[in-house]
C-alpha cells in the first residue's frame, strides 16, 4: 500500500512538473486554445488544437479555431483546409464566410473580397463585413471609397480602431498627413489597446522623422499585439522598431527587440537579418558577412539582406565585392537612385587610402545610402579620430545624430564645434536645427541670426521664419522681407514671403506681394489660389475671377476647387459652386476638413440639409480643431 501511494505521489509530482493533462478533454483544449489565440500565444494555441483534433478531427469549433490561428500565423492554405473540414462538420455559415474572406485577403484576392463583402450579399455579419471591405479598398488604393465606408462605421462597434486606421491611411495618401496623425493620436488615446492604430501611428511618425515618438508607438503596438496583429505584422513592427534603435546606437534595445522576434518566429528571415546586423554593429564584420550570405542562400530574393551585406563587405574592406553586390541591386531596382550613388562613391573609394579621412567619409555616405546609419556612425567616428580638428567629420556626425533622433548628442557636438570656431557656418546651422527640434527656439533663432549676419541666404531666411513661427517668437516674415528686398527676382522666396504675411494676418501686405509675383509669373497656381482667398477676406470683387483662373489651370487640385467652389457659393452661384465642390470632393478633398465643411454648408444652402447634417456630424466628431469649426457647429445646430 505504501509502495502504491509512493508511485501515485511520484506520478502526481511528474504531472505537475510537466504540465501533465492527459485527462483534459478536446472541448477543454479548444476553449484553452481560443483563450491563447485571444492573448496572442498562437504557437501554444496551435499545439492545443492539434492535440484536440487528434481525438476529434471533425470538431467544427476546433477547425474554426485552427483556421483563425493559421491566419494569424500567416498560413492561408492551412486555414482553407481547416475551413473545408469545418464546413463538412456543420460549422456556422457566417463564421465560415468571414474566415474564408480573410483567407482571400491574405492571398491578395482583393476583388474577391469586395464581392464577398458586398452589402447585397448575405453571409458575413457586421462589423466583420465592413472591416474586410475596408482592408480590401485600402489595398486597392481606392481611398475615397474607403474613407466613406470608414465614416459610416459606428465608433462603438469598432473596438480595435480599424475604421480609424483606414481613415488615417486614406487621409495620408490623399495629402493630409497632419489629419491622419491627429486621428490616430485620438484613437490610441481613446483605445490604448488598439495595436493596429499604434502601429499605423508609429509608421507615420517614422516617415515624418519623429523617431523617439515612433519608437514609443511601435513598442506600444507590440505590447498590445496579442490577438490583434498577425505574426507578420508583429515581425514588421519589431523590425521597424529595431531599425530606429540600431540607427541611434541603442544595441541593447535592438537585442531585446531581436529576442521578441525570435520568440515570434525562431527561424524567421527578419530575425536572422537583425541578428546579422547586430553582429555587424558590434564590429564583427567577417562574422556578419557570413551570416548575410547564409541568409541570402536561403532567401535568394531577400534584397534587404543583400543591401546589408553591401555594408558588411565595406566594413570588411572587400570593396570590389561590395561594388558587385550593390551594382547588381541597382540594376535590379533602377528606380533606387541611392544605390547608383552608392556605386559611384564606392568606385571613388577604391582610389583612396583606407586610413584616410576621405575614405571614412565616403564609407559613411555609402552606409547611409544603404540604410545602415549605425555603420555610418562608426565610419564618421573614425574620421573624427583621424582628424580631430577638422570640422567636416564632426558636422557630418552631428547631422547623423540629428537625423537618427539623438538630438542631445547633435546639440553637444555643434556647441563643442562653436567653442573652437564661433563663426563656423555649418556648426551654427546645426545648432539652429538641433535647438529647433529640441524645442529651444530662442537658441535656434540666435544661431540663425548670427548666420544671417555673416552671410544672408534664402535658406537662412526660411529657417528664421520657420523657427519664429513654431516658437511663437513673432516677426516671422522679417528675414524673408529682407531677402526679397535684395533679391526681387527670386519668385520662390517672394511667394514664401507673401504666404508668411498671409499666415501672420497681414492681408494687405500679402496681397501686394502675391500681385507682384503674379505680374511676372501669372500661372503660379498656389499664388493665384491664395490671392483669391485674400481678395475674398478683404471683400475684393476680383476674388471669384482670380479663383477661377487658378481652377482652370489645376481643375483636379482639391484645395483649388475648394476655394473656387466656395467663393462661387458665397457670391450667390450656389449650384455652380456645388458642382465644383463635388468635383473637388471626388478628387480627394473629402480628406480636408475645410472642404468638408464647405461642401456640407453648400448642400444645406442648396436645400439638401438631410445630406449636410450627417456630414457635419462626422466632421465635428472626428476633427477637434479646424478653422471653420465654430461655423460648422453653428450650422449643425440649425439642421437638427
Amino acid at each position: 500500500m505504501a509502495r502504491a501511494s509512493l508511485i501515485f505521489t511520484s506520478l502526481l509530482a511528474l504531472c505537475l512538473l510537466t504540465s501533465c493533462d492527459v485527462f483534459t478533454s478536446p472541448t477543454e483544449r479548444v476553449a484553452r486554445a481560443e483563450q491563447l489565440i485571444a492573448s496572442g500565444a498562437y504557437s501554444e494555441a496551435l499545439v492545443e488544437l492539434n492535440v484536440a483534433l487528434e481525438k476529434s478531427p471533425n470538431d467544427a469549433r476546433a477547425q474554426l479555431a485552427l483556421a483563425r490561428v493559421s491566419l494569424q500565423l500567416g498560413s492561408p492554405d492551412a486555414a482553407t483546409r481547416a475551413l473545408d473540414v469545418a464546413e463538412k462538420a456543420g460549422a456556422d455559415a457566417a463564421q465560415l464566410a468571414g474566415l474564408r474572406t480573410r483567407v482571400l485577403l491574405q492571398q491578395n484576392q482583393l476583388d474577391a473580397v469586395l464581392a464577398a463583402t458586398d452589402a447585397a450579399k448575405p453571409g458575413i455579419t457586421s462589423p466583420a463585413r465592413e472591416e474586410l471591405r475596408l482592408r480590401a479598398l485600402i489595398a486597392l488604393h481606392r481611398y475615397p471609397e474607403a474613407i466613406e465606408l470608414a465614416r459610416s462605421i459606428d465608433a462603438s462597434a469598432d473596438p480595435a480602431g480599424v475604421a480609424a486606421v483606414s481613415l488615417a491611411e486614406g487621409y495620408a495618401r490623399l495629402g493630409n498627413a497632419d489629419g491622419a496623425r491627429t486621428l490616430l493620436e485620438a484613437t490610441v488615446k481613446q483605445r490604448p489597446a488598439a495595436a493596429e492604430a499604434w502601429l499605423a501611428l508609429g509608421r507615420l511618425q517614422q516617415i515624418d522623422g519623429k523617431l523617439p515618438e515612433s519608437e514609443t508607438s511601435l513598442a506600444k503596438a507590440l505590447g498590445a499585439a496579442g490577438g490583434q496583429l498577425t505574426v507578420m505584422q508583429q515581425l514588421n513592427a519589431a523590425s521597424a522598431l529595431a531599425d530606429i534603435q540600431l540607427a541611434r546606437g541603442d544595441q541593447a534595445g535592438a537585442r531585446a527587440t531581436h529576442q521578441q522576434m525570435v520568440k515570434l518566429a525562431p527561424d524567421g528571415a527578419l530575425a536572422s537579418l537583425l541578428a546579422a546586423r547586430l553582429t555587424l554593429a558590434e564590429g564583427k564584420a567577417t562574422e556578419a558577412v557570413a551570416a548575410f550570405q547564409e541568409l541570402i542562400a536561403k532567401h535568394a530574393d531577400f534584397d534587404e539582406a543583400r543591401v546589408a551585406l553591401g555594408s558588411g563587405l565595406i566594413a570588411n574592406g572587400t570593396l570590389e565585392q561590395a561594388l558587385q553586390q550593390i551594382s547588381a541591386l541597382a540594376q535590379k531596382n533602377p528606380s533606387a537612385g541611392t544605390l547608383k550613388v552608392a556605386s559611384e562613391v564606392l568606385r571613388r573609394m577604391a582610389t583612396l587610402k583606407a586610413d584616410g579621412v576621405d575614405y571614412q567619409l565616403s564609407a559613411a555616405s555609402v552606409h547611409l545610402a544603404l540604410g545602415q546609419p549605425f555603420m555610418a556612425r562608426l565610419s564618421l567616428r573614425k574620421a573624427t579620430e583621424l582628424a580631430p580638428d577638422a570640422p567636416q567629420p564632426k558636422a557630418a556626425l552631428a547631422q547623423l545624430e540629428l537625423r537618427t533622433g539623438n538630438t542631445d548628442e547633435a546639440l553637444r557636438i555643434s556647441r563643442a564645434m562653436l567653442e573652437k570656431q564661433p563663426k563656423d557656418p555649418s556648426a551654427l546651422a546645426l545648432l539652429a536645427e538641433s535647438s529647433r527640434v529640441a524645442g529651444q527656439y530662442a537658441e535656434s533663432e540666435k544661431a540663425l541670426q548670427q548666420l544671417w549676419s555673416q552671410a544672408p541666404s534664402a535658406a537662412t531666411a526660411l529657417a528664421l521664419a520657420r523657427v519664429r513661427d513654431e516658437g511663437k517668437l513673432g516677426n516671422a516674415p522679417a528675414a524673408l522681407e529682407a531677402w526679397v528686398a535684395k533679391n526681387p527676382d527670386d519668385l520662390k522666396m517672394r511667394g514664401a514671403y507673401a504666404d508668411s504675411l498671409r499666415q501672420a494676418g497681414q492681408n494687405a501686405a500679402a496681397i501686394a506681394q502675391f500681385e507682384k509675383l503674379l505680374a511676372t509669373a501669372p500661372t503660379v497656381v498656389p499664388a493665384l489660389n491664395n490671392l483669391a482667398w485674400l481678395y475674398y477676406l478683404e471683400k475684393d470683387p476680383r476674388a471669384v475671377a482670380t479663383a477661377k483662373r487658378a481652377w482652370q489651370l489645376a481643375p483636379h487640385a482639391p484645395s483649388v476647387g475648394d476655394t473656387y467652389g466656395w467663393l462661387l457659393v458665397e457670391s450667390g452661384a450656389v449650384q455652380e459652386g456645388l458642382n465644383v465642390l463635388e468635383g473637388a470632393w471626388n478628387d480627394g478633398g473629402l480628406a480636408d476638413p475645410e472642404l468638408r465643411y464647405h461642401y456640407a454648408a453648400t448642400l444645406a444652402r442648396a436645400g439638401q440639409g438631410d445630406r449636410a447634417a450627417p456630414r457635419l456630424a462626422q466632421l465635428l466628431a472626428e476633427v477637434p480643431e479646424f478653422a471653420s469649426r465654430d461655423a460648422a457647429q453653428a450650422l449643425a445646430a440649425t439642421l437638427k
